[in-house]
């Protein structure tokens, strides 16, 4: 199955049955956002064939380092 042009998010059952959670999200700042860790937790629980759960505690703290280079430190 070939997912939508635009999809950020797909799921798949492989040949011998496995499961497969895809999701182009991901940047560092993305990571911060509750609704993006909710998309990830439930992916990971359906992925591993565990039952998704309904109670969410709320923001999991990410502390990712991430630099963005300006222009000017690049030297362009």
């Amino acid at each position: 199955m070939v997912p939508a042009p635009n999809a950020v998010t797909w799921t798949r059952h492989t040949e011998t049955g496995g499961r497969v959670f895809t999701t182009t999200m991901g940047h560092p700042e993305d990571l911060q956002v509750e609704s993006l860790q909710r998309l990830i937790i439930n992916g990971i629980h359906w992925a591993i064939g565990k039952e998704v759960p309904l109670q969410w505690a709320g923001s999991l703290p990410i502390d990712v380092p991430y630099k963005q280079e300006d222009e000017a430190e690049r030297g362009e």
